[in-house]
């Protein structure tokens, strides 16, 4: 279920460099612990062996049909200078009671309401499809999304009030034409799944020890406490290797590419956009130079970190990705290797694992100045990795740098999208009286 009311935590954010796109599965709580898990197991020291070698070797799962530095002139990638947001060690009273909340969400259970009808404050799980002019723009029929109502996260919620599990409902949201003269309607057909409420657990020592297997509510608090420091302080340092890479790219030039990356990642780019609920074609009305101009982006920043691993010798073994399956599987909600491979294939584990050394090898030879958060803040003009997206190779993009469909998406799907609050951005919606 794409799980909707809950906030995302620092915990999930994955803190390595994430090269591939191509997770299908929905933002769901276990989703984002798989991500989580993929992102620790590639940085555990069980998973990077430390393996050497020829690039072009037949042993490296990087190394495909080209050689990087083929089309990659490398800027000096040793010495380089960056800012990184100093280590803490403590938490304010604020943030404890935060994470204490987090924790507690995350072991909640649902408690269906089958005795009324849902009412303010209450989570309805739907199914949806959206069209335009007759045509299904968007089909969600296959999967539930969560919405908490009184939070105005979906353009349809005011439907959704007096429902129950069964119960199907249309709703028009007209939206602004492109030219900004008049508009056009988006019709959503919905199904309520289920209507229901989270039972929050009491922190006691019973809990402790079920959950955690600490004897005692104090030390669970403390464990707690200590898990969003360390995380914290990942971030911190996954976005400072984010920042020597950039460095790095802004210093290399890139001529030409090989096919067969373009070919990859313009899919991830594709399946980027498809979460917007179109193709990167629709996105860019079809023009071409511009659709090769965003996929570049990501192909010459994958090609520079190549070519470091290819000038120092930085594989990536079978046993390594082996390794980095087990870690994964057993820090994971995913049930099967079978789960895993649908969200990440063979090929996006190896680049985040190379990824994860190359971004290992910058830092260790970096002159690194420890400046806190709020002068990265000033300097930068964004937060240090906390309440920023994902990290990832390619373009981030802002509210106002979406391209204009993906503006005319749901409210409660842009938020998916940028793992973020967008209930900001103000949609004139009208409704329809069709009940069915």
């Amino acid at each position: 279920m794409r799980k909707r009311g809950i906030l995302m935590t620092a915990a999930f954010m994955t803190a390595a460099l994430m090269v591939g796109c191509g997770s299908s599965s929905s933002e769901d709580t276990e989703a984002l612990e798989g991500k989580k898990a993929v992102s620790e197991a590639a940085g555990a020291s069980s998973v990077l062996t430390g393996a050497t070698g020829n690039y072009a070797e037949e042993k490296n799962l990087a190394h495909t049909d080209y050689l990087p530095s083929e089309y990659v002139t490398l800027g000096n990638y040793k010495g380089l200078s960056v800012n990184r947001v100093k280590d803490v060690t403590e938490l304010s009273e604020d943030e404890k009671q935060s994470a204490l909340e987090e924790y507690l969400d995350a072991n909640s259970t649902q408690q269906e309401i089958t005795d009324r009808p849902a009412a303010e404050g209450d989570y309805v799980a739907v199914t949806y499809k959206e069209s335009r002019d007759g045509q299904v723009m968007n089909d969600f029929t296959d999967e539930e999304t969560e919405i908490l109502l009184g939070e105005g996260d979906a353009l349809f919620e005011d439907k959704l009030y007096g429902t129950s599990a069964g119960d199907k409902v249309t709703a028009t949201v007209p939206m602004e034409n492109e030219d900004g003269n008049g508009t056009f309607d988006i019709v959503y057909d919905i199904k309520v799944a289920r209507v229901y409420s989270y039972n929050l657990p009491e922190l006691t020592d019973a809990f402790a020890r079920e959950t955690a297997g600490v004897d005692t509510a104090k030390e669970l608090e403390e464990q707690i406490y200590q898990e969003a420091i360390d995380t914290r302080n990942e971030i911190s340092k996954g976005q400072m290797r984010e920042d020597l890479i950039n460095t790095l790219v802004e210093s290399s030039t890139v001529e030409g590419y090989p096919q067969s990356l373009y070919d990859l990642l313009y899919q991830s780019v594709d399946a980027g956009y498809q979460m917007w609920g179109m193709s990167l074609e629709e996105a860019y009305e079809g023009d071409e130079e511009a659709i090769k101009a965003e996929v570049l982006v990501s192909v010459n920043a994958e090609l520079i970190v190549e070519a470091v691993a290819e000038a120092e010798n930085l594989i990536v073994t079978q046993e390594e990705l082996d390794s980095y399956k087990e870690s994964i599987m057993a820090d994971s909600a995913y049930e099967s290797l079978e789960n895993l491979e649908e969200d990440y294939s063979d090929q996006e584990l190896v680049k985040i694992l190379l990824t994860e050394k190359v971004g290992l090898l910058l830092e260790e030879n970096a002159n690194i100045t420890e400046i806190t958060e709020e002068e990265y803040q000033n300097l930068t003009g964004e937060p240090d990795g906390f309440v920023a997206e994902e990290s990832d190779l390619s373009d981030e993009s802002e509210v106002s740098d979406l391209p204009d469909e993906a503006m005319e998406l749901p409210e409660s799907e842009l938020d998916d999208l940028l793992d973020d609050d967008v209930s900001d951005i103000k949609f004139d919606s009208r409704e329809d009286e069709e009940t069915e």
